[in-house]
């Protein structure tokens, strides 16, 4: 489906210039064109074969991974909803404007509860949940239909250097919040 969008969103702004590429390609010589082609198709076809869309495009795992062998974290935010149905939250969704930042802030909370010591830390926490019940009330006025009934972060794990794919991320239960 992507493929086919971005040829479309392609095919479409060249159209006005269809002339002129024309033009420009007949004057290539054609065994130029043809090693042209090939490379790209070669290419693509590797990638295809090798990896996929699932990681990163025409590139290898091990390039992101050499200089930083740290296993790399993100929090993921799953919300149980009125009618028991589990959606992902987006942040950008919820908040158009400054949903990267406030996600930044929220996983920054998030992880400050997970260093905290336990007695201790009930500031992480309250912040946390303030946060977390600002992520709720947007998703509620946005979604009329249904609620949010609670908010569970579950925190993935990439393997740096023994990733096989999105099967291999490793997820663990951070925090769970109940909407009020």
């Amino acid at each position: 489906m992507e493929a086919a969008v971005t040829v479309a969103i392609a095919l479409l702004l060249t159209w006005p210039v269809r002339a002129r590429l024309w033009a420009l390609a007949t004057t290539v010589p054609p065994r130029y064109a043809l090693f042209s082609v090939a490379s790209l198709v070669i290419l693509l076809a590797g990638h295809m074969i090798s990896r996929g869309a699932a990681t990163y495009p025409l590139t290898a795992w091990d390039m992101y991974t050499v200089s930083n062998p740290a296993d790399p974290q993100f929090i993921d935010y799953i919300a149980a909803l009125s009618s028991g149905r589990e959606e992902r939250l987006l942040m950008g969704r919820l908040f158009p404007a400054g949903g990267r930042h406030f996600r930044a802030r929220v996983d920054s909370a998030a992880f400050a509860v997970e260093r905290s010591q336990p007695g201790q830390n009930r500031q992480a926490i309250d912040h946390l949940d303030t946060m977390l019940a600002a992520v709720a009330r947007s998703y509620n006025a946005q979604h009329h239909a249904q609620s949010v009934r609670v908010i569970r972060l579950w925190v993935g794990t990439v393997p740096a250097q023994k990733y096989r794919g999105p099967a291999s991320i490793s997820r663990r239960l951070l925090y769970e919040y109940q909407a009020r």
